[in-house]
Order: structure tokens, then C-alpha cells, then sequence
């Protein structure tokens, strides 16, 4: 239930955040005088917002990509821990805000997933729940595999869907 309430805050943070940039955009250009100059301020602003975002990706370069290779591996076994990180899930949805209002043709389903699956990694093993050795991996396995549907459901509002993604994904 942790993994889906935070993996949906996340997503409402970046569907609020995303959609408040691209306003501010859209209110500069309805106040700019002009089709030529309002075109060149819609361009221009575009640009800056991709650059924000690829700035944000610079600080941290685990957030970059979809993010659905370091999820598979990490259900393989083979766990990058820094693409697991506090950094990552703070970071991707930023970028990921910025990605989208700046008009690019980005998907939100990998991000998403991704970092679903860093809070997934971070609640397991930050001691609020304690597992035994012995089952600490299975544990952190079923979460990973919850935070895959949790990534798809905030995705696009499927329940059953996000259930399938994961009996699919491992």
C-alpha cells in the first residue's frame, strides 16, 4: 500500500508540475505582442525547459533514460543501487516535469515504473520494516514486482493492466 500511495504522489507532482510550467509558457506567449515574436517565445521557452530538464539529468545520470533496464535487471538480480537511489527518485520526476512541458514527445510510463521502483528499493530496505536475512531478497523482489504495477496504474488509471505489465515483466 506505501509503494502505491508514494508512486501516486509522485505521479500527481509531476502531472501538477508539468501542467503549471507549460501554463506559464502558454499565459508568456498569449502576452506577447505579435505572431512572429510569440512563436519565437514559444520556441525559446520550449528550449529552456528541455535544457532544465537535461541539466537536472546531468546532476544525477541514473535518472536518464526510461528507466525500464535498470527495473528488469533489477528483477534478474542484478541490482545498480545508485538507480535505486534517494538522488533518482527525487531527481526523475523533475526532469521528467520539465521533459513534458517543455512540448517533447516523451512517454510517462517508464519514468514512472522507474522510480515506483526506487521507493519500492528505499522502503524495503530503510529499516521502517524489518525482514529477516533470510527473506530480505524475495521481500525486496515482491516489491519491486508491486512497484511495476504501481508504475503502470499511475500511469494510465488500469489496475488489471498493471497487474498483467508485471506477470509480464518478470
Amino acid at each position: 500500500a506505501l509503494i502505491g500511495v508514494f508512486a501516486a504522489i509522485i505521479a500527481v507532482g509531476v502531472d501538477v508540475l508539468s501542467l503549471f510550467i507549460y501554463d506559464y509558457r502558454v499565459q508568456l506567449c498569449e502576452t506577447t505582442p505579435g505572431s512572429l515574436p510569440r512563436y519565437l517565445v514559444w520556441l525559446g521557452s520550449g528550449a529552456l525547459t528541455a535544457l532544465g530538464a537535461a541539466t537536472l539529468l546531468k546532476v544525477v545520470p541514473a535518472a536518464a533514460g526510461s528507466g525500464l533496464p535498470e527495473v528488469k535487471m533489477a528483477l534478474s538480480g542484478i541490482v545498480l543501487f545508485e538507480s535505486l537511489s534517494t538522488p533518482t527518485v527525487l531527481f526523475k520526476p523533475l526532469s521528467l516535469a520539465f521533459a513534458i512541458a517543455s512540448s517533447l514527445s516523451i512517454g510517462k510510463e517508464g519514468p514512472f515504473i522507474h522510480c515506483a521502483c526506487c521507493v519500492a528499493f528505499l522502503l524495503v530496505n530503510s529499516g521502517w520494516i524489518s525482514f529477516s536475512s533470510l527473506v530480505r531478497e524475495q521481500r525486496e523482489l515482491e516489491a519491486l514486482i508491486a512497484a511495476c504495477a504501481a508504475g503502470v496504474v499511475c500511469t494510465f488509471g488500469a489496475p488489471i493492466g498493471g497487474v498483467l505489465f508485471s506477470i509480464e515483466i518478470t
